[in-house]
């Protein structure tokens, strides 16, 4: 069902609905929220190193815990978050999650290891990192243009909106693309600006 939005509440009607479908509905929501006020959510991992942020983004289970984990445990790095990170208009880590569920266990969290809990924080994006299930095995690791990185961080950063997000995927449930044409246009200028200011691969 198409959710009725106010600046301070969501509201929709249905006979059933599962968790999946609810949590996308939130995300939806928050996502217009932030938006409005010029900062962006990513379904993203982030790690800072040195005062700056290297984010790492890919599809599920491309390896953003994984590496962010091993990052924090062996004092690589600090972790800003390995899921959800918000990100400003001027480039900026400004949040990530700080709970990161337990390996085969999705109702179990933990605080890892070198993760930054205090907020407020900013990190200014120093790079970007490409993960696909085959970056780890060392099969691949290339460059990417501008606009290749313009496009894939467009398409990754819009995933959950638009309904095609991990957790719909795994479970086969339908929802509808909850993007609009504001929302993707102030998406797919920020993404541009950011993938012309930061290095990927």
């Amino acid at each position: 069902p198409k959710p009725n939005i106010s600046e301070n509440e969501v509201s929709a009607i249905w006979s059933s609905i599962s968790d999946g479908q609810l949590a996308h509905l939130i995300l939806y929501y928050f996502q217009t929220v932030y938006a409005s006020k010029n900062l962006f959510y990513f379904h993203a991992a982030a790690i800072e190193r040195e005062g700056s942020a290297v984010i790492l983004i890919g599809p599920s289970r491309s390896g953003k815990s994984l590496l962010t984990n091993f990052a924090g445990k062996n004092n690589l790095a600090k972790i800003i978050g390995d899921d959800a990170l918000l990100i400003d208009n001027e480039y900026y880590v400004i949040g990530g999650n700080t709970h990161i569920s337990q390996p085969g266990k999705t109702n179990e969290y933990f605080i890892p290891n070198g993760m930054i809990v205090s907020n407020p924080y900013k990190f200014k994006i120093n790079s970007i990192l490409f993960l696909e299930p085959e970056t780890l095995s060392g099969l691949r690791v290339d460059s990417w243009t501008k606009s290749q990185t313009a496009l894939r961080l467009y398409a990754l950063s819009s995933e959950d909106i638009r309904g095609i997000g991990y957790c719909f995927l795994e479970s086969g449930l339908p929802f509808p693309s909850q993007d609009n044409q504001d929302l993707a246009r102030l998406r797919l200028g920020f993404v541009k600006e950011l993938s012309s200011r930061v290095p990927a691969k």
